[in-house]
């Protein structure tokens, strides 16, 4: 009986040990991926009737995926991170101008104050806790 709990505490501790705590970079991309999450689904629901809000619905749900696998601890999760982060950032930069020089409403300007900072941290963060990631020893 004490073998198989012996046995029980090693299995504990491999377990717990391939769950890796998040680095400083690894908490600023997902503390990053969920601000993107609120501010895209507050951008669905402010343009509600000039703006189909499926987008912010879709784009904040993917980033809250990213948010969930970064938040597990996976040694791969803030590459993920960074890349929903800078498909955004490409999708999203042809509007940038438009949005400052024309803003039609307040909420494209405050979208284009918030999300563009938020999508550059995002992304240099997520480099960031990758790297460090496959630097450090497990």
């Amino acid at each position: 009986m004490n073998t198989a709990n012996a046995a029980m505490d090693t299995a504990t501790v491999a377990t717990r040990a391939r769950r890796r705590s998040l680095s400083t970079p690894g908490r600023v991309t997902l503390a990053v991926l969920i601000g993107l999450a609120l501010t895209y689904a507050a951008l669905g629901a402010l343009l509600w009737q000039l703006f189909f809000p499926a987008v912010g619905i879709v784009f904040g749900a993917g980033f809250l995926v990213a948010a969930g696998a970064v938040a597990a601890g996976w040694r791969w999760a803030p590459a993920l991170g960074a890349l929903v982060c800078g498909l955004v950032l490409i999708e999203e930069i042809p509007y940038i101008p438009d949005h400052f020089v024309h803003p039609e409403t307040a909420a494209h300007l405050t979208f284009g104050l918030i999300a563009m900072p938020l999508l550059l941290i995002g992304l240099a963060a997520g480099i960031g806790a990758t790297v460090r990631n496959y630097r450090s020893p497990r």
